[in-house]
């Protein structure tokens, strides 16, 4: 099971900007660590097997994997690619979301964090629940009518939490 390293993370520790942004490095030092040794260990290969496959040393990929050390991102896409796996990335800035990877068949979205509880209490994924919900929403609601409340069912709801997830767009089983 994947370890939640954002309990740990997300206790206030100041106001301070440069602390602010060194908590969210570890963050993503921590979240970026983790999946990457899950992807090698998912795939069936050891920190040698992967190497051979990268040309590299069993050193550089085991550097790679750990969380204390800085990573540059051309290695970190090398790394993903010789596993068959992409890194997708997206930027916020207050409301607006900017996808900057380069991924074709994937939309990242903004998803409010209460979703993650719902995806969670009915034991399923975020992305998972959130492609499901989209599908049986265009089922069930040509375009062009109005949902229930008003709205295009292609319209996002607003969400005052604050929080969200960052979930890929793509279709059921893909």
């Amino acid at each position: 099971m994947k370890y939640n390293f954002k309990d740990w993370l997300t206790e206030k520790i100041g106001d301070d900007r440069e602390v602010i942004l060194a908590g969210k490095l570890e963050y993503l030092r921590l979240y970026l660590t983790d999946a990457m040794r899950q992807l090698r260990s998912k795939a069936g290969l050891t920190q040698a097997q992967l190497a051979e496959k990268l040309g590299v040393q069993q050193g550089a990929v085991s550097q790679l994997e750990s969380a204390l050390n800085d990573r540059n991102l051309e290695s970190v896409l090398e790394y993903l690619h010789a596993l068959d796996a992409d890194l997708l990335i997206a930027i916020k800035q207050g409301d607006e979301l900017y996808q900057v990877s380069d991924n074709e068949g994937v939309v990242l979205v903004d998803v409010p964090k209460e979703m993650q509880e719902l995806a969670s209490a009915r034991g399923r994924s975020i992305g998972e629940y959130v492609r499901t919900g989209i599908w049986r929403l265009l089922e069930n609601l040509d375009e062009d009518k109005e949902a229930p409340n008003g709205r295009s069912p292609l319209e996002p709801e607003q969400s005052g939490c604050g929080q969200n997830q960052l979930v890929d767009g793509r279709s059921p089983g893909t």
